[in-house]
């Protein structure tokens, strides 16, 4: 109910109870002192009874108003809260119902600018995370996928994961580790994983903010493919040329028996050139080791300075044909270091 019928009613009131006066007033003065008492009793008793008519009449116009603004309200907030924001209500003319009503209105415009926004960075999100070649997927504290994309699905196997553990959609024990170490740490933490016949780098993150957990899968198929056939065509070369070269140095060894003074610094040539191309197979074969998945290093203590004094000895021979003296120059404290004494030792040997 607005201002203007409200003092509309107000004046009504004042009218009859005006009215009401005047005809008991008027009473008294034809009736004489005698019945002037009675009279203005009874005036009195109408003015009230209707002043009391009057104000029924204004509490209940009020009420419905007011019942009528609250079931528009209410009305408006379920469709909010069913997602239309759309919704608006109509402001009162005058006083809290107008401000009431231009609030809300003002609020469901920003609720639906919010919405919208909020709703474009989504689309946006998803755009990146679907274009993503790499499989990625978020995990919250439980182990259930919060999103993952096609890219992850395709590797997987699975149309739909969003809600299920990740163990029931990735069926690898080494994806299991390497999540469940992530979840220990905040750092990164990454490793290889083997999917359906297929190499990938799996490398997994916790947001302690989030309380999640992001891993994602790089596909290095092709790549260990060719690494893998780089490495046989080394170890293939390699042995192919290990034969040959081990019988030139023999001839060249037998014949350095009876050369005469003119040939003995040719085959001088040959034998040092076959022991380097020796060592480079050597090398390669090394290196061909190294490179394999398989190849682990034994790590146990070492003597530094113990295992450069038997290399030296190795050298000592081939040093001392030369005219050269090999010296260890070391101190007397024992150093030692947590290695691989074989790899360590071939280090030492190539310096």
């Amino acid at each position: 109910m607005n201002r203007r019928l409200f003092v509309t009613v107000v004046v009504l009131l004042a009218v009859v109870i005006a009215i009401v006066a005047g005809a008991g007033l008027a009473a008294v003065r034809r009736v004489g002192d005698a019945g002037a008492a009675q009279t203005a009793s009874a005036a009195v008793v109408l003015a009230a009874l209707a002043a009391a008519i009057v104000g029924v009449l204004v509490a209940v116009l009020l009420a419905r108003s007011l019942d009528a603004s609250l079931r528009e309200l209410t009305d408006a907030f379920r469709r909010i809260s069913t997602g239309d924001f759309s919704v608006r209500v109509m402001p009162g003319r005058f006083g809290s119902r107008r401000e009431l009503g231009e609030s809300f209105n003002a609020m469901a415009e920003r609720t639906r600018s919010l919405v919208a926004d909020l709703a474009r960075q989504q689309d946006a999100l998803n755009a990146v995370i679907g274009s993503i070649r790499e499989g990625l997927v978020v995990l919250d504290r439980s182990g259930r996928i919060v999103t993952a994309n096609q890219s992850f699905l395709r590797i997987a196997g699975e149309p739909a994961a969003v809600g299920r553990f990740y163990w029931e959609v990735l069926r690898e024990s080494s994806f299991t580790d390497l999540v469940q170490k992530a979840e220990n740490t905040l750092l990164p933490v990454t490793g290889d994983v083997e999917v359906a016949g297929r190499s990938y780098v799996c490398s997994a993150t916790r947001l302690a903010a989030h309380d999640e957990t992001v891993v994602t899968l790089h596909d290095v198929t092709e790549l260990a493919n060719s690494a893998r056939m780089k490495r046989e065509l080394v170890v293939n070369v390699s042995h192919e040329l290990r034969t040959p070269l081990t019988a030139i140095r023999g001839f060249v060894e037998t014949m350095e028996e009876t050369a005469t003074p003119e040939v003995a610094p040719y085959l001088e040539v040959i034998r040092r050139h076959t022991e380097r191309l020796t060592s480079l197979v050597q090398d390669l074969l090394t290196l061909s080791e190294l490179e394999e998945r398989a190849s682990r290093l034994e790590l146990e203590k070492v003597d530094i300075r113990q295992l450069a004094a038997g290399v030296l000895a190795m050298f000592e021979g081939s040093a001392a044909a030369k005219g050269l003296t090999l010296e260890l120059k070391a101190t007397d404290t024992e150093v030692s270091a947590r290695a691989d004494r074989f790899r360590l030792e071939q280090v030492f040997i190539n310096l």
